[in-house]
């Protein structure tokens, strides 16, 4: 997706401003290459296809970035793309091939859709509203090609908006309930929403039918489910994952959840040490997963082991995670307003003996992607 490019709203983004490319840094080879500054604090990234993230940023800014030209090639400065400025911290982004949505926690909902090819459209598709909730908002998916948009939160509901008519954001499914404290979602398909909650369950929803209880439910989780990662355009085949918010070892697991298994866990993945703040699914059986204590780690879940971790020490706490399947590429943001890019190799590749590299590469590897 070289040739992304991305709608703006007239407005400048505050939050990316480009300053200058090639400041030193640490790393193995030639060093780490300094991308194009982000002057706020990252909050939320999604892969966007191909080398670009769609980044959410603390002061409302919104953006696409890319880690190299269309011809394959690194660039010296990168690419920074505006997308839009939102009214207050960006709480989740989200990318498919048919729309990207981004939100912000206090209700500012902004989608565009993407026309073939990938590109994002250059205005008269943008949707926004504001108030999508009532109170801080956490999560929001897309089911792009039937123009749908989800957005969850802290007052209890999960609402599911359609974008695709013509007539805005229009509402047009929702469930509220005490304690469902929405941390996460994904569709699996456009019909069926997978939701995680501070109240220790995970709920699948049919959004055809009335909201009145859910068609699975895993409850009973041990610890927060705050990232979540789904596969598969059917329930019947799919597979969720989940990761949790765990302290020093203990509760920072990730969860494999078969529909097909009614309630029970598939599989749980332990080694992390600190929480888990983003999971990914790679194929059928492989995950990424990244985590507060640092580390971006590959795993077979049904082997129920760990294949591959890598971990950069400058940056610290890893807070998010976005994967493309296609390019096989993963972003996560750093400590220090970084955004990293890796490539995953997968089971039985002969590129190399570990199974995650910095997409950067040459040399040292170079992994960082946008930094202040």
């Amino acid at each position: 997706m070289g040739n992304a490019c991305c709608g703006q709203d007239g407005r400048s983004s505050r939050a990316y401003e480009a300053s200058g490319g090639g400041g030193a840094g640490v790393g193995g080879g030639g060093g780490r290459r300094r991308w194009p500054a982000v002057v706020a604090e990252p909050t939320a990234v999604a892969a966007a296809g191909g080398a670009w993230a769609m980044v959410g940023c603390d002061d409302g800014g919104c953006a696409a970035v890319c880690w190299e030209d269309a011809g394959g090639a690194k660039e010296s400065g990168g690419r920074v793309a505006p997308y839009a400025v939102l009214d207050g911290r960006v709480a989740a982004v989200a990318a498919d091939d048919a729309l990207v949505a981004a939100v912000a926690r206090g209700g500012h909902l902004v989608v565009d859709g993407r026309e073939p090819g990938g590109a994002w459209t250059s205005g008269g598709r943008r949707i926004e509203a504001r108030g999508v909730h009532t109170r801080t908002v956490a999560a929001v998916a897309v089911a792009g090609r039937e123009g749908r948009v989800a957005t969850g939160g802290r007052d209890t509901a999960v609402k599911v908006w359609d974008v695709g008519g013509g007539a805005g954001a229009v509402e047009v499914w929702a469930f509220a309930r005490a304690r469902n404290l929405v941390t996460a979602l994904g569709f699996v398909g456009s019909t069926t929403l997978v939701q995680a909650a501070e109240d220790l369950r995970v709920n699948v929803w049919d959004v055809r039918a009335p909201a009145t209880s859910p068609a699975q439910v895993w409850s009973g989780l041990v610890n927060i489910p705050k990232a979540l990662a789904v596969r598969g355009e059917a329930l019947e085949s799919a597979l969720i994952a989940t990761g949790h918010n765990g302290f020093d070892g203990s509760g920072c697991e990730i969860n494999v959840l078969d529909p097909r298994m009614a309630g029970r866990i598939a599989a749980q993945l332990v080694g992390h040490r600190q929480a888990v703040t983003g999971v990914a699914w790679a194929s059928a059986s492989e995950l990424l997963s990244a985590s507060a204590d640092g580390s971006l780690a590959a795993w077979d879940w049904r082997l129920g082991r760990q294949t591959a971790s890598e971990r950069d020490g400058a940056s610290g706490a890893l807070t998010g995670l976005g994967y493309d399947a296609k390019s096989a590429t993963a972003f996560t943001l750093g400590a220090h307003s970084a955004l990293y890019a890796w490539r995953y190799h997968g089971a039985g590749s002969d590129e190399r003996s570990s199974a995650l590299d910095s997409a950067g590469g040459g040399g040292g590897y170079d992994r960082t992607m946008a930094a202040v």
